[in-house]
């Protein structure tokens, strides 16, 4: 409820790709949980920190506007990005509040936080790869960092 009907419909299109490219199990698995998981546009939280999950309210931020650079010049693309947010919900989901609060908070000299090392080093790399972001002998990065980059539609 109150995200404009521009992003819902770039939502399901997105969806729509990643069913077609065999990446959407993420989002079913969500879709099939007890919990309640919200996916939101919301420009000021994703023009401060890109895509992003918030483990309190359970919400992924998302835009289908937001690219990313990661360290290794790699480019992440919206659906790629949102696949990295939906597997932090899956983290929740999978270990539960305390645990992913541990994970969370755990620094990791590459990634930041031991989550990030989680899901960039499976998910993101199976997902980039599905995507084809990168090539099958390719990584998307060896840390956190990245460089947001914003395409911006005009047509809505």
């Amino acid at each position: 409820d109150g995200v404009p009907e521009w992003f819902k419909e770039r939502f399901a299109a997105t969806i729509q790709y990643m069913n077609e490219k065999g990446t959407s199990w993420i989002f079913k698995k969500l879709q099939d949980s007890d919990s309640i998981y919200y996916i939101d546009y919301n420009e000021e939280k994703i023009k401060e920190k890109g895509g992003t999950y918030n483990h309190v309210s359970r919400t992924i931020y998302w835009s289908p506007d937001l690219y990313a650079r990661t360290t290794n010049g790699t480019i992440l693309f919206p659906a790629t990005i949102l696949a990295h947010e939906g597997a932090h919900a899956l983290q929740h989901e999978k270990y539960g509040d305390d645990k992913y609060k541990e994970l969370y908070n755990a620094k990791d000299a590459e990634y930041e936080r031991e989550n990030e090392r989680e899901v960039i080093t499976t998910t993101e790399q199976y997902v980039a790869k599905r995507h084809e972001d990168i090539k099958e002998d390719e990584i998307t990065r060896t840390n956190h960092g990245a460089i947001n980059i914003y395409i911006y539609d005009t047509s809505y």
